[in-house]
């Protein structure tokens, strides 16, 4: 039987505070795989954001989890 491993990362962050310096970016790629993404956490709808988080994890283990963060649990004060 195959399996298959998936190691990725998502690291995202409030877009409105720019706390992350690049190399903290460089070294989340280059060492970890990880693709780093700034999303509107304070101002946006947190559906959005909650939508993007589920896709890009659909995507990566090829639908193998969904939902991964269920409805109604992001709210404006994860920006912080």
């Amino acid at each position: 039987m195959l399996r298959t491993l998936f190691r990725r990362q998502m690291h995202s962050a409030e877009e409105n505070y720019p706390f992350l310096p690049p190399a903290y970016i460089e070294t989340a790629q280059q060492y970890y795989a990880a693709e780093v993404r700034n999303m509107d956490f304070a101002s946006a709808p947190p559906e959005e954001s909650r939508q993007t988080i589920n896709r890009w994890v659909e995507d990566q283990t090829e639908d193998r989890i969904k939902d991964l963060i269920p409805q109604g649990r992001l709210t404006p004060s994860h920006a912080w």
